[in-house]
């Protein structure tokens, strides 16, 4: 009788472990709304090793004759560069991309379309900047107006703005 009584305390025991361990969906929507909570953040800026990066990059807005032109400085440095080009101090830009394919065929149908100093800058990201003038940050203020005025193809916000090199030229 001793046998039987240890015996279905044992079975017992292992039947209310094995049942009671079951997952239900209260216990995967609970993961599912802690997961996601951990996920969410409000800086516009995705989790990645480039936060710094993009951080640095310093946007803010000039005013010139009563307009509000879109102001970047960051670090960036031609992609294939013809031999005796340099960096310039301030380029306008019309497009971001985060391949060098796309920044280049809009780069080339801005050629075609008579932007014939279209150019692509690289940042260490990289991020791929399609530019159509450059020069001093005042020509390319005076530009941007012009070009924001007529825009060569369409945009999204902030573009067209204009972007000042940091670093070697």
């Amino acid at each position: 009788m001793k046998k039987n009584l240890i015996t279905i305390a044992l079975l017992a025991a292992t039947t209310a472990g094995i049942t009671s361990c079951r997952t239900n969906e209260a216990n995967y929507r609970a993961a599912y709304e802690q997961a996601v909570a951990g996920r969410e953040d409000t800086s516009g800026i995705d989790n990645t090793v480039y936060d710094k990066i993009r951080r640095e990059a310093v946007s803010s807005y000039t005013v010139y004759e009563g307009d509000s032109i879109p102001l970047k400085r960051e670090r960036v440095s031609l992609v294939d560069p013809t031999p005796g080009t340099t960096l310039s101090q301030a380029y306008v830009v019309v497009a971001q991309f985060k391949q060098e394919f796309n920044a280049g065929s809009l780069a080339a149908r801005l050629v075609e379309n008579g932007y014939a100093d279209a150019t692509v800058l690289v940042t260490r990201e990289p991020l791929y900047y399609v530019a159509i003038a450059s020069g001093d940050r005042t020509d390319m203020i005076l530009r941007c107006r012009e070009i924001a005025a007529n825009l060569p193809v369409p945009v999204k916000e902030p573009y067209p703005l204009v972007l000042e090199t940091v670093g070697k030229r």
